[in-house]
């Protein structure tokens, strides 16, 4: 009895661990069933991909920048302060004010005669560059400097003393004025020039030829023309025009500088130079009485006029003529100021023959490249004071619709 228990409780061991190794068997193979499944379902293609990263937000669209309406104009400005526009290309000129319309200009017998030449509203200088216009009035009298943005409205910026002429560009004002001054703010500070070649000159008149700078004196001194390359801070006087008694204009291309004019005798000279001012060639032209004054580069060539004829260049030194048609020109000289717009190819000028202001007063335009030219109406143009400077620049058209 004692031996089948025995046997028993053996068989029961037995069976017990026969029993708890099936139980730890599943158990241990259970992880390893779930992490192939796991891969199974991975592999599937039934499985969702992961998520997209989120869409950026559209940046706001820039505001359109404000356009600028601009259009062209021609300015004129003379004696008394005078100031005139044009803005359909010269066919008609507006907004013509001055310091006072009554006077008259060596109108002998009028109560309102002035010697116009020598008062604090002498003209003396007028120039336009990057959206700035500029003039200058007075000799004799404290005159004054002037700016303006659209040729209407002018600011005083200097009113204590008397300028011979002035010039802009690069953002350079230079002025002519006392020992001369040169301003990088459109004239709200200025500062005078430590040596002033001016003093050299005498009656000089500083005008701009392109990007130089151009001094011109009475021939009554050794120093008679200067030159310079960085808006008046240096002068150059090439010793070859120091005794040229003829010089009146000066003009400018890319590659060469020409001046113009004539003596005493009206015998007419050119000059030209390709190194900036320092040399040059001086050739004597051989019309009789070419009492020619005004030079223009339109872009491609020199244009002057005298003695009746229209003169063109490519050099500055040959200049071949042909006759002007001027509309009922009579017995005067064309002579006056001339300024072109290199956009429409317009030239105008308006006539500064002595005697003939106000009623006599003529304005003329030229589309065939300053050849023949038509007199303007008495209600296109309306005339006043003596006019000596003319530029071409552009304004708001907000100032023409007015």
């Amino acid at each position: 009895m004692i031996l089948w228990l025995k046997n028993t409780s053996w068989i029961i061991l037995l069976l017990v661990f026969v029993i708890c190794y099936q139980n730890c068997a599943e158990m241990n193979s259970s992880p390893s069933s779930s992490i192939q499944n796991s891969q199974a379902d991975t592999d599937s293609d039934d499985v969702d991909p992961p998520p997209l990263p989120p869409t950026p937000p559209t940046p706001p669209t820039p505001p359109t920048p404000p356009t600028t309406n601009k259009v062209n104009v021609f300015v004129a400005s003379g004696h008394m302060a005078r100031t005139v526009i044009s803005c359909d290309d010269g066919q008609t000129w507006i907004h013509d004010q001055s310091a006072n319309n009554a006077t008259r200009c060596w109108v002998a017998g009028d109560p309102n005669y002035l010697e116009c030449d020598h008062s604090p509203y002498a003209a003396r200088g007028l120039d336009y560059n990057d959206g700035w216009f500029f003039a200058t009035f007075g000799w004799g009298y404290p005159g004054s400097v002037r700016r303006s943005t659209n040729a209407v409205q002018w600011q005083n910026i200097r009113t204590d003393s008397s300028a011979g002429g002035l010039a802009y560009a690069n953002n350079i004002l230079f002025v002519n004025w006392q020992s001369g001054f040169r301003s990088t703010n459109q004239g709200d500070t200025s500062t005078p020039l430590i040596t002033n070649v001016m003093e050299q000159f005498e009656h000089e008149m500083v005008s701009r030829a392109g990007n130089y700078f151009i001094a011109i004196g009475r021939p009554t001194v050794s120093q008679r023309f200067g030159v310079s390359r960085d808006q008046g801070a240096t002068w150059n006087l090439p010793s070859t025009l120091q005794s040229a008694d003829w010089i009146k204009k000066a003009a400018a291309s890319s590659t060469r500088l020409v001046v113009i004019g004539f003596n005493s005798s009206n015998v007419g000279y050119s000059a030209a130079s390709t190194d900036g001012g320092n040399t040059w060639t001086i050739r004597q032209q051989t019309p009789a009485n070419l009492q020619w004054e005004q030079l223009i580069f339109d872009g491609e060539k020199f244009v002057s006029w005298g003695a009746g004829q229209r003169w063109v260049s490519f050099d500055g030194l040959s200049w071949l003529g042909q006759p002007l048609a001027v509309q009922n020109i009579g017995g005067l000289p064309f002579r006056g100021p001339i300024a072109y717009d290199s956009t429409t190819h317009t030239y105008v000028t308006i006539l500064d023959n002595w005697d003939n202001y106000y009623s006599k007063q003529r304005a003329y335009r030229s589309t065939d490249g300053g050849l023949t030219w038509s007199l303007l109406s008495s209600s296109a143009f309306q005339g006043g004071h003596p006019i000596f400077y003319i530029v071409p620049g552009q304004v708001d058209a907000s100032v023409c619709a007015n």
